[in-house]
């Protein structure tokens, strides 16, 4: 009965295929598999096919081909570790080898669609000596019709015949892109192909053609890997320590779906047998699918290979480590992630700069500050930022983001922020704000932090136009970069004329960018900062003699918590704040009377201090320059400090902050 069944998909997918290349079938199913399925899911065909051969596409398909180099170097570790037997599938040579541009011609305009899928397998193979010798790939409009031949025999074809075909193809020169005339139609039959044929396949089978679609730069377009994961998820405690490896490794490179829980209960049996190389690659299928690590048991062996091979260990592999690591960064390791930043600050003058920016970023999850490493990081990277080649503009706005989170002023020969500042303005770097668009507004926003302002590049930044090819029209998605340069403005830069956010725009978006403030009667759970805060109200009601002299809100709507307003008269007394009924939210709200003394009281909880410190973060020093800026006191209350305060100490904590 299956084989009756089987034989019937085989003919309604030889059907569909010889339609939709004839322009007579408006849409393609997405895979072979929804053949089975009774809810089929369809993907649109373009209907100028003199124009675009194939499937519409997202942009993510119309880049060029290319391999990244920290996959390439994961893969030749692989190439050591290896599952595969070789002669699983044998390969044959081909029968007749062109050599002359009439036999090439010759060869390629035949009627293909009444030859049998053997045969045109071996006419790729018998064209590609030619092919690579001329540098001619199957974009090329003489292979046609042997491309309109094999979709419509693509499900006649053999394993070790579509093997063949995916080899065949690998040594073929390069297309322009995977949206390619003729080559998308040819992977896309293949991949549907495959997909098809897994629930038959072993699981040496399955990584063998793995490693054919990832040599084919198609691992992550394609949907072969992604079924493969998903396959092998379902036990993966079965999987040899070879093979876990590999999956990691092709997680990386698919990037569609998180890890399974169920991989760290298989990587906790042999994480302890790895070496540096192959905890990278599995890091690596960890912080390319977006899946933290959540057993903490794996980041311990992580953490001290690294210390055991800190002299030897390749910059590639550390990074990927350093990345999950950060990544999954978990509070009872911090003391382990200090130690291991001591034994790297030595190897730091060796190692790349893209691998020092993520030791940089190391303690910026849990707030942890190892200020050597950042002293010599910031001395060694100084040198380099004037050079695109050796710094891009991503990794400036990350070590950016490490320096400003802590404040911290390293000792090098000029002043790295200004040097930042006079780098992002160079000629040489226009390029880069177009290939990494969300980069310059963030890093606009980290010089912000530190008071410095570059006007030419803020009006850009602020342009509407851009704001809606960036972010789209909807307030909703605007980044809080923008909103915070754009309060920036207005509170510190009297004498900027250029670009601004449109006032009812930016209260709009404010509203998706701040938390409302807490009450104890809240139909929502109250969380522990929210406890926090209502208590500083409370003990602040009881010095200024009732909650009717305290206002809260958001005076910068840039900051995502609201602010504790007080108000003393000439006489010192308190009185009730009043003034700020012209106001809504989104807006900068100055300090209505000048001839009062205003406070903002601002309660520090513990995510906005570094560790185990009672330093505040860069964002809250940020914050309180900006409160003086437009009419206020700022009064820090800092979590550790008064939390373990009495009730009558509390007040008093208090009392003596604002006097």
């Amino acid at each position: 009965m299956f084989n009756v069944y089987q034989k019937l998909i085989n003919k309604e997918l030889k059907q569909v295929f010889k339609l939709y290349r004839h322009n007579k079938c408006k849409y393609l199913p997405k895979s072979i598999k929804t053949f089975k399925q009774p809810n089929l899911t369809y993907l649109h065909v373009s209907h100028n096919f003199n124009l675009v051969r194939g499937i519409q596409t997202s942009s993510h398909l119309s880049g060029r081909i290319y391999k990244d180099s920290e996959n390439v170097y994961a893969y030749n570790i692989l190439q050591t570790i290896p599952i595969v037997d070789k002669d699983i599938f044998v390969v044959k040579s081909p029968n007749e080898v062109i050599t002359t541009l009439d036999d090439f011609n010759s060869l390629l305009d035949q009627n293909w669609r009444i030859k049998s899928s053997t045969e045109i397998v071996e006419g790729f193979k018998s064209a590609l000596n030619y092919c690579t010798q001329n540098d001619i790939n199957v974009s090329d409009q003489r292979f046609d019709k042997l491309v309109d031949g094999l979709v419509d025999h693509v499900q006649d074809l053999t394993d070790s015949e579509l093997l063949e075909l995916l080899d065949c193809l690998i040594e073929y020169p390069l297309c322009d892109s995977y949206t390619a005339h003729n080559f998308h139609d040819i992977w896309s039959a293949l991949d549907d192909v495959c997909i098809w044929k897994i629930p038959n396949w072993s699981t040496e089978t399955m990584f063998m053609f793995a490693d054919r679609w990832y040599r084919l730069n198609l691992g992550k377009v394609g949907n072969y890997i992604n079924e493969l994961v998903k396959r092998l998820s379902r036990k993966p405690e079965r999987l040899t320590k070879a093979q876990l490896i590999h999956t990691f490794f092709y997680v990386n490179i698919c990037r569609k779906q998180f890890v399974d829980f169920n991989y760290e209960n298989a990587l906790q049996k042999h994480i302890n047998t790895f070496n540096a190389d192959e905890m990278a690659i599995a890091a690596m299928g960890f912080f390319k699918s977006q899946s933290p690590i959540k057993l903490k048991f794996l980041l311990q062996p992580m953490i001290a290979q690294i210390k055991k091979e800190c002299h030897t260990i390749h910059e590639i592999t550390l990074t990927a480590i350093l990345k999950v690591l950060r990544y999954s960064s978990h509070v009872l390791l911090i003391d382990q992630l200090m130690d291991l930043l001591d034994h790297l600050v030595p190897e730091i003058d060796r190692l790349s700069n893209l691998c020092c920016v993520h030791m940089a970023l190391l303690g910026t999850t849990l707030q942890f500050f190892h200020k050597k490493s950042l002293e010599k990081i910031s001395q060694k990277l100084i040198n380099h930022i004037s050079d695109p080649k050796e710094m891009r503009l991503k990794d400036i706005e990350r070590l950016l983001v490490a320096l400003t989170m802590f404040d911290f002023n390293p000792d090098t020969n000029v002043d790295i922020y200004e040097a930042i500042s006079k780098e992002i303005q160079m000629e040489d770097r226009r390029k880069e704000f177009l290939k990494y668009i969300r980069c310059l507004p963030s890093i606009l926003n980290l010089l912000s932090m530190r008071k410095i302002y570059c006007y030419d590049l803020m009006n850009e930044v602020l342009c509407s136009d851009r704001i809606v090819e960036i972010y789209s029209k909807y307030p909703k998605h605007l980044s809080r970069d923008v909103l915070s340069l754009d309060v920036c403005i207005e509170a510190e830069c009297p004498d900027y004329k250029g670009n601004r956010l449109n006032k009812t725009f930016r209260q709009k978006a404010s509203k998706w960018m701040v938390e409302y403030t807490p009450t104890w009667d809240q139909y929502k759970k109250l969380t522990s900062a929210d406890k926090f805060y209502l208590t500083v109200q409370d003990t602040v009601a009881k010095i200024v003699h009732g909650p009717e002299n305290i206002h809260t809100d958001h005076i910068l709507p840039n900051f995502v918590k609201s602010d504790i307003i007080i108000c003393l008269n000439k006489d010192g007394n308190f009185i009730q704040p009043s003034g700020f009924e012209d106001y809504i939210l989104g807006d900068v709200m100055q300090a209505p009377n000048p001839d009062l003394r205003w406070y903002a009281i601002i309660p520090v909880n513990w995510n906005n201090v570094i560790r185990n410190t009672t330093e505040p973060l860069g964002l809250i020093k940020m914050k309180c320059r900006l409160l003086k800026a437009v009419g206020y006191e700022p009064i820090m209350i800092i979590w550790s400090e008064f939390q373990k305060l009495q009730e009558k100490e509390k007040i008093e904590y208090i009392k003596n902050k604002i006097t």
